[in-house]
């Protein structure tokens, strides 16, 4: 019988809990580290695990584990140091947290799956030259509509059709997050302003606009249910013909669409391939800054009602911002006024390892900093 793959689990969900270990065969959860220790209880009680171990490093955990139990323990970092994990899958939401995973996971060449968006988005390339030097996997899960729209526009190029317009569809909030991360990792140049046309009305029959022959382009749609999509272009009239047999409609662009949004159901699918390994633009187009929502004075502490998300082309700086995953508690080191990107150079950088990251990520690439 294959031994199963050893998870090691960052954050509290009850949901994800039972998809490891209830609907996904060949895994064993073997740790759940969060920093408040009672939410892991509570997550695993609704998930119907009885007895877990509170311990305290990776040492315990590792005796725990031989032991048939799941461990339980405070220390995120101590999942990339047991020697019993296979895969370090990170599901805080934090980009604090989750920087401190992920070097904790390189150290001890352990796979990293990350869950949320955030992470990517703010420290994708460095994390990314990271795994490459420590040859182990970092993977972005399957499920999250960034990674849904990547898997879409990847097999249309396969199929050596032309993608001129990508797009998420959903009801809710513009998902900055999702969006910035699909455009830089596919080189595509984001619409400033949501579209209200579904996919498949009247685009497909549309003539081409020009633009989009010229820069292929990414899209967000106000539309129910969550869904990608990508409208492309045949690139010869023999290969529209087939597609107008394959049931696709007569052109001149062809809609293909992927339901989005399964989150943690698609986890298994994540953890058993490895060949989606993240490999962000080292020139990303794209950021979610900070902006300022009023004036901050200088030795002010950043909190979330001092600013928003905010969509930055990073053309459109020409000095590093801040992400705003990063943004709360930095103090400035000078007056902003309203409506303001707070960059890099504005605050006194905080000693996490999410800061360090990111300055290291700025050197990497290669941005001029005024300070």
């Amino acid at each position: 019988m294959n031994k199963p793959v050893h998870i090691g689990l960052a954050g509290a969900d009850a949901a994800l809990i039972l998809q490891l270990t209830r609907c996904t065969p060949g895994l064993r959860l073997v740790a759940v580290a969060d920093p408040q220790l009672e939410a892991v209880i509570v997550a695993l009680r609704q998930a119907a695990i009885v007895a877990p171990r509170l311990v305290t490093n990776a040492a315990q955990l590792d005796a725990a584990a031989a032991r048939g139990h799941v461990a339980v323990l405070e220390d995120v970092t101590s999942l990339g140091q047991a020697a019993t994990i296979d895969i370090v899958v990170d599901a805080t939401g934090s980009v604090l947290l989750g920087a401190e995973i992920a070097l904790a996971a390189f150290a001890h060449t352990k796979a990293l799956l990350v869950l949320y968006p955030a992470l990517m988005v703010s420290l994708g390339p460095v994390l990314h030259g990271r795994a490459q030097q420590a040859a182990t996997p970092l993977v972005f899960a399957h499920g999250s509509p960034a990674l849904a729209l990547i898997e879409v526009y990847r097999f249309v190029s396969d199929l050596g059709l032309r993608p001129r317009l990508a797009g998420i569809c959903g009801a809710a909030d513009l998902p900055l997050l999702d969006l910035v991360l699909a455009a830089n990792w596919l080189d595509l140049a984001l619409l400033p302003t949501p579209l209200d046309v579904a996919p498949g009305q009247a685009l497909t029959s549309m003539a081409l606009p020009e633009q989009l022959r010229e820069q292929a382009q990414l899209a967000y749609v106000r539309a129910a249910p969550p869904a990608v999509f990508v409208f492309a272009e045949a690139a010869f009239p023999q290969q529209a013909a087939l597609l107008e047999q394959a049931g696709l409609g007569k052109g001149p662009l062809f809609c293909f669409t992927q339901a989005a949004g399964f989150g943690f159901l698609a986890i298994a699918r994540a953890i058993q391939s490895v060949k989606y390994a993240t490999q962000p633009q080292l020139l990303p187009r794209y950021t979610v800054a900070g902006r300022t929502h009023k004036p901050l004075p200088q030795g002010h502490s950043i909190s979330a009602g001092d600013c928003e998300p905010w969509l930055l082309a990073l053309a459109e700086s020409s000095v590093a911002p801040l992400p705003y995953a990063l943004a709360m508690g930095c103090r400035l080191r000078y007056n902003i006024g309203p409506g303001e990107i707070v960059r890099w150079g504005d605050i006194t950088p905080p000693t996490s390892a999410a800061a360090r990251l990111y300055a290291e990520q700025i050197a990497l690439l290669h941005r001029d900093e005024r300070v």
